[in-house]
């Protein structure tokens, strides 16, 4: 008999990228950027189309919350302005 084997992990990149971009379209909640990586051609680009559920997306934040900080965030936010060379106050 072979073990059970559940689905390979997201990749922490793809998910952390779906989670900036939910934040930069002001999105919030775990139910709304699940909504946003299935629906959002914008959002299936950067993620390479993965669509977490809420309960793995917020499993990730859970599992990766102490580095992912506001200052995280920001400062991975500037640096990916800076190397498009765009300029954001938002």
């Amino acid at each position: 008999m072979h073990p059970t084997v559940g689905r390979a992990p997201y990749a922490p990149r793809l998910m952390i990228g779906l989670i900036l971009y939910g934040v930069m379209q002001g999105v919030h909640s775990l139910r709304e950027l699940e909504r946003l990586a299935r629906l959002d051609l914008g959002c299936m680009w950067v993620t390479g189309g993965i669509a977490p559920d809420h309960a793995n997306i917020g499993r990730f934040i859970v599992m990766h919350e102490d580095s992912l900080t506001q200052g995280f965030v920001e400062s991975l936010t500037r640096a990916i302005l800076k190397a498009r060379g765009s300029s954001s106050t938002r």
